[in-house]
């Protein structure tokens, strides 16, 4: 959870307070606790946990992506979402974008507590570019 709150700062700009937190935490994290450090941290963030799917539509639609538990014990970053496909970026794997169809994304990332954060910063970072490769 902490590489995928790094990543969502740099992507939104924040270059030094993701060297803080990059610093600050490393390893594993549960929901309460991380919602906690962002808060006693004061960074500006906002989240769900109850399998919402509308908050992960407005945060993709704000270009901000999210967080979200998708694996077991393993969060990575929602970087791309629509009416057919949901793309993932996996810290362990960066080379390539993960292309799940939207359904089934939804399913598993509730089966996985339906939890995802973003941070909320503004002006909101331009759409990503994905590089080659990268492509559903």
């Amino acid at each position: 959870m902490h590489a995928s709150t790094v990543h969502l700062l740099r992507w939104q700009g924040q270059n030094e307070l993701a060297d803080w937190w990059r610093r600050a935490f490393a390893g594993g994290e549960y929901p309460s606790r991380l919602n906690e450090r962002l808060e006693n941290a004061g960074l500006r963030y906002a989240f769900t946990t109850d399998g919402d799917a509308t908050f992960l539509d407005w945060a993709l639609r704000t270009s901000r992506g999210a967080g979200v538990t998708f694996w077991p014990q393993h969060a990575v970053n929602l970087v791309h979402l629509d009416e057919n496909y949901a793309g993932l970026l996996d810290n362990n794997r960066i080379e390539q974008i993960i292309w799940v169809e939207r359904d089934e994304f939804i399913e598993r990332w509730r089966s996985y507590g339906g939890w995802a954060w973003t941070l909320v910063y503004t002006p909101t970072p331009p759409t990503p570019y994905l590089l080659g490769g990268n492509t559903k």
